[in-house]
């Protein structure tokens, strides 16, 4: 079963004649592991470094890019969106049990607040997998147990 993988990927025109293209992986994989594909077109290139992955046992999804600093750019967006999960993860873990004191269960004001976290939960984690949506946001499962 293949695993999914998200990569960043530079294409850029190889001058020659004729020219070729290249596809190389700027984020998302170790870049000196998977190396540069080349092609007669740029559609060639991609396609040869996604049969790459698909090699090793990945689905790759790949986001394009011509210039560098705009790869660059997306990796450090994902890279912090991915953070920023990350520790939403641990708080919205931690925050019923904070939340519910002495009494043991959460009160309809500690309910708004896990809410209003599961929103953001939602809209971070979408951001961070590229798919911003608000109606699939919506509809978002809450925390279990409240």
């Amino acid at each position: 079963m293949s695993k999914p993988k998200t990569l960043g990927v530079l294409v850029h025109k190889i001058h020659g004649d004729p020219p070729n293209f290249s596809a190389g992986v700027v984020w998302g994989a170790m870049p000196f592991l998977m190396g540069v594909e080349q092609g007669a077109t740029p559609e060639a290139a991609v396609a040869a470094l996604e049969a790459s992955f698909r090699r090793l046992g990945y689905e790759p999804a790949v986001v394009l890019f011509d210039k560098l600093e705009d790869a660059q750019a997306e990796g450090r967006r994902m890279l912090a969106a991915e953070d920023l999960v990350r520790h939403l993860e641990l708080a919205r873990a931690k925050l019923p049990e904070v939340l519910a004191g002495e009494e043991g269960t959460p009160d309809a004001r500690d309910g708004e607040v896990l809410d209003h976290l599961d929103r953001t939960f939602g809209a971070v984690r979408s951001v961070a997998n590229g798919a911003y949506d608000r109606e699939k946001r919506e509809a978002e499962p809450t925390i279990r147990g409240c």
